[in-house]
């Protein structure tokens, strides 16, 4: 090129650079088109330099220099809540994201299926894939779930291949036993228990023996008597309760060893009615326009009873450990299941539950939104439900954050966000419990 005409096509090109930098921020334009600008403005920094071998030099380092500030600008994310940790993504080989899902994680490992090669595949929580078991999920409809330190497998769709065990330490199978086609429910260090209608089994953690078997459905755990999802899969279990949904009367297990701890009866059969927690079967009825909670211990030695007030709003009822979470969308009040001492969190002025809740059982940290009169979305935050600390979000997550994972040490949140250019990413964080 002509020295004459440097210096006119470097200006053309670095102010179509800048136009296009800006019209990509602006417009969300993506990645491709923001890479185009800076290397408009990089040949436009090139240009106006090459003036010498030296100069041009000069001008090459300063061009990338340009380009790669300016993808590192966009591709920082934005700030996480103070003492989150960002995970990194495990990345399976799958070529579309469909054919991938989570079975659970542990503060070690994550399980995944792989539908497309039909295995389950551990990943450390670096990404690091760590095991493949092709043996535990053949080509079929199955479906599993984490019981502690195991993957439990079964067929699904009227099948009844055997259900089987994998460590998810190593991957390796512990073990096969037939169900007859009855699905994962509970389990606690020795037991796993499957149900189907009118039966319910347990097989031993470690061998797949079966140690117990009884003619009645199973209907909740002591993770699972919530207005949430009472028929919902808990790894860690002490009770379980079976009976007939059309006699409305009901018998808690010991999920060990299936002796009867007490039997009660409702008029119809509303999972709000009642939950367990701990080792406290709690009842709820009316006394005089007040909802009261009654408390009876499964081990023995009585209970109690205690006043809860009036709720405005269907309130959701979630067993967490040995407490019993009651929300509504302005307030958590937490039932301590051995004595029946009830405390109130009061969510700040404007800000409710998000809709979300409680999406995942026994998560600490729920989300809540603030809006405005007319219902638009101000600002997002995480709510520990414990102690009310209400920390907000960065504005980039505010539209779809979401509660999707419980660890033994944390609460784990999905953060999608858009750079600057539009480009779309998501964040697995976790959230540490207090210690």
């Amino acid at each position: 090129m002509r020295t004459r005409n440097r210096p006119l096509a470097s200006a053309l090109l670095g102010v179509a650079g800048v136009a296009l930098g800006v019209a990509t921020v602006v417009l969300g334009l993506g990645w491709p088109l923001w890479v185009l600008a800076l290397l408009a403005v990089g040949v436009a920094v090139v240009l106006v330099l090459s003036g010498s071998r030296r100069s041009a030099l000069v001008g090459l380092v300063a061009a990338a220099a340009v380009v790669g500030a300016g993808v590192v600008a966009v591709a920082v994310p934005p700030p996480l809540p103070p003492g989150a940790v960002a995970l990194p993504p495990a990345t399976p080989e799958a070529e579309d994201e469909d054919d991938v899902t989570e079975v659970g994680r542990d503060d070690r490992v994550r399980v995944l299926i792989d539908h497309q090669r039909t295995e389950l595949v551990g990943y450390s929580l670096d990404g690091e894939q760590v095991w493949v078991n092709e043996e535990a999920y053949p080509a079929g409809s199955r479906t599993a779930v984490l019981a502690g330190d195991s993957v439990v497998t079964v067929t699904t769709g009227g099948q009844r291949e055997p259900a089987i065990a994998v460590s998810t330490a190593t991957g390796e199978t512990q073990w096969s036993a037939e169900v007859g086609g009855a699905r994962p429910f509970a389990a606690d260090e020795e037991v796993v228990v499957f149900a189907d209608d009118g039966r319910t089994l347990a097989l031993d953690r470690r061998s797949g023996e079966q140690r117990w078997e009884v003619a009645e459905e199973a209907v909740a755990s002591n993770q699972g008597a919530s207005s949430f999802y009472p028929r919902r899969w808990s790894g860690q279990a002490d009770w379980l309760v079976v009976g007939g949904l059309d006699r409305l009367r009901f018998r808690v297990l010991d999920l060990r060893t299936a002796e009867v701890a007490t039997e009660f009866d409702v008029e119809h059969f509303q999972v709000g009615d009642w939950a367990i927690a701990g080792d406290t079967l709690i009842t709820f009825d009316h006394v005089r326009d007040q909802r009261v909670a009654v408390g009876r211990f499964l081990t023995g030695g009585g209970g109690w009873t205690t006043e809860i007030g009036r709720d405005g709003a269907a309130p959701s009822y979630e067993p967490v450990g040995d407490r019993l979470r009651i929300t509504t969308a302005t307030s958590v009040r937490w039932l301590e299941a051995g004595t029946g001492e009830l405390t109130t969190v009061e969510l700040a002025r404007g800000w409710h539950l998000a809709s979300k809740h409680p999406g995942v059982p026994g998560a600490r940290m729920l989300l809540a939104e603030e809006r405005d009169e007319e219902y638009h979305l101000l600002s997002v935050g995480v709510l520990d439900s414990r102690t009310g600390v209400l920390t907000e979000l960065d504005d980039a997550y505010r539209e779809d954050a979401a509660v999707v994972g419980a660890t033994p040490t944390g609460t784990l949140l999905a953060l999608p966000y858009r750079d600057a250019v539009g480009g779309e990413h998501e964040r697995t964080v976790l959230v540490p419990n207090p210690s």
